[in-house]
């Protein structure tokens, strides 16, 4: 399974099948993107409000070095969701979970047995 490795915004879902087959093979994985999802998010907001209040107390004249640390919580909070976002899918692919593209369904093995789905 091919992942690409991002801090704030993740891919997007290429159907509902795709969305709804890791949630019916691995519903913790489910969760667990979501949460990586929603983190990047706010990730994204945090690091662009640390930017505007770096360059506020830049403007006013009370900037010190020491408030470049702003700056790691949200990259800090961007590596921690890229982490669940890779955990997330380790687990699926623990169930051999694939999503084909060109037939848009997703194949997962559960007990030996192999699972589809596809609307």
């Amino acid at each position: 399974m091919e992942i690409s490795i991002r801090l704030f915004i993740f891919p997007m879902w290429s159907s509902e099948n795709e969305r709804i087959g890791l949630k019916k093979c691995c519903p913790l994985s489910s969760i667990l993107r979501t949460l990586a999802e929603l983190g990047g998010f706010i990730g994204l907001f945090l690091l662009f409000g640390a930017i505007i209040f770096l360059v506020y107390k830049g403007i006013i004249g009370e900037f010190s070095n020491q408030l470049w640390w702003f700056l790691l919580y949200p990259y800090l909070l961007g590596f921690i969701n890229m982490l669940l976002f890779l955990f997330a899918y380790i687990m699926a692919d623990k169930k051999s979970y694939k999503y084909d593209y060109e037939k848009n369904v997703t194949i997962w093995q559960e007990n030996g047995k192999e699972k589809i789905y596809s609307e």
